[in-house]
């Protein structure tokens, strides 16, 4: 995701300061401008989302808890629906859901679960709602419905988990 953020703001640089600083454009400026406009916001997307990997280290804990593992992926609903991306993070005491600014303007809320209520992690195909032909990352619960994270790397994401459940439950 650095070498894409790097890629793409040296390419912009390069090629939005010459169109923006030649005076001779005429009505091609205000398309230009439009477009560096869309490049700033998607350039501004990308920063949100590098910060967004490293950050669930820096999350408040209790006295005694430690932070032992997160990621970004989307929270599929226990009654379907479309992906709602976010962070997890996981610590001795707990396993939680952090929505993103699209996810929170669309309605969700951040979720907590405790560490002592989370059982197996499985990877299992989707089951035919929305994004079936990925892989999901299902975390079961005592509560009921399980916790099932989209993600692009769903074995990685299981084994993360799984290690750091294991070390939770010590």
């Amino acid at each position: 995701m650095l070498t894409q953020l790097i890629l793409q703001g040296s390419i912009g640089v390069l090629v939005f300061s010459s169109l923006l600083l030649n005076e001779d454009r005429g009505g091609f400026r205000i398309a230009c401008v439009v477009l560096f406009v869309v490049w700033l916001a998607a350039g501004t997307t990308y920063v949100a989302q590098f910060r967004a990997l490293g950050s669930w280290r820096t999350l408040p804990v209790h006295p005694g808890e430690e932070m032992l593992w997160g990621t970004v992926a989307s929270r599929i609903r226990p009654k379907g629906g479309v992906g709602l991306s976010g962070q997890f993070s996981m610590s001795t005491q707990r396993f939680r859901y952090r929505p993103s600014l699209v996810a929170r303007l669309r309605g969700a809320p951040a979720e907590e679960w405790a560490t002592e209520s989370l059982h197996s992690v499985t990877v299992t195909p989707g089951n035919g709602r929305a994004f079936a032909s990925g892989r999901w990352v299902v975390v079961e619960t005592d509560t009921g419905d399980p916790v099932t994270l989209l993600t692009g790397e769903p074995r990685a994401v299981a084994e993360d988990i799984e290690k750091a459940l294991t070390r939770a439950h010590r």
